[in-house]
């Protein structure tokens, strides 16, 4: 059995998608349920973002993340940085795709978004984030773990280490294709309603993060990218929760924005009756 997970690479993916389900499931939530027990006294009903509060949402990205990259760096642990898609060979491409890639990635999103909307359909990722209204600091600490940390530690192991274990073994359309559905698979965690939204809204995502990869020959264009759209996401967010005049959000970024449009004629858009 083991000289057959070794000398076959499909059995190698499989089980490296296993695993990092697995490191995704124990840090979301055995560790951390494990703290709101040590925390409370008593194994929580229910985990979540907000319960865990903003700190402590750090620390779990910031683990999760760091095994994230461990992990694909001891697996390709001959050529990391060339494999990973660390290097940057050619500093003006990369510096044009990350450019391009900003508005295809919050395009996808929003308009994937808005389709689900309008079709009754919403996804309640937003509404877990441990952001309270008045607590700047913990807003500023989960602003960095989402936007920085999150990123960093997704692109690595998506569009790094599942990008070269795929496209080794079915050519760099079913890299993009590859990576992306495990990018989305491991966002389904993320939304206690609504998941197929939010797998939907992330596939289409991890596609144009996967096609930067390939274009500008490193995962930093992607990371501009997605470091982008998620900060605009938790910013826009925070915005909603500090100013409880405006709509409320349940969804995703797209919501939010339709939410902020209507509320801002400012932006050109009408001010709901």
């Amino acid at each position: 059995m083991v000289k057959l997970y070794r000398h076959n690479p499909y059995i190698r993916l499989g089980g490296d998608i296993i695993t990092i389900l697995v490191i995704m499931v124990v840090v979301s939530f055995g560790v951390a349920g494990g703290a709101l027990w040590w925390a409370n006294g008593h194994w929580p009903s229910q985990i979540s973002m907000r319960a865990l509060g903003a700190n402590g949402v750090f620390a779990i990205i910031l683990l999760q993340n760091s095994a994230f990259v461990g992990w694909a760096w001891w697996r390709l642990a001959d050529t990391q940085r060339e494999r990973l898609g660390i290097a940057i060979a050619d500093w003006p491409r990369v510096a044009l795709y990350s450019i391009i890639g900003v508005p295809l990635v919050l395009v996808s999103n929003i308009v994937v978004g808005v389709v689900f909307v309008l079709l009754g359909l919403r996804q309640n990722q937003t509404a877990g984030y441990p952001i309270i209204a008045g607590d700047y600091a913990g807003q500023l600490v989960f602003l960095v773990a989402a936007t920085i940390i999150a990123p960093l530690g997704e692109e690595l192991l998506f569009r790094g280490y599942f990008w070269e274990r795929i496209r080794t073994l079915a050519g760099v359309s079913g890299a993009i294709g590859g990576s992306a559905l495990i990018f989305a698979v491991g966002h389904s965690l993320s939304a206690s309603q609504g998941a197929i939204v939010l797998v939907m809204q992330t596939f289409v995502m991890g596609l144009v993060l996967a096609w930067l990869r390939h274009a500008s020959g490193s995962i930093w264009a992607g990371w501009v990218a997605h470091m982008i759209n998620n900060m605009i996401a938790v910013a826009i967010a925070t915005y909603m929760v500090n100013h409880p005049q405006t709509n409320g959000i349940d969804n995703s970024i797209a919501v939010a924005i339709v939410t902020y449009c209507i509320n801002h004629p400012l932006f050109g858009c009408v001010r709901a009756v």
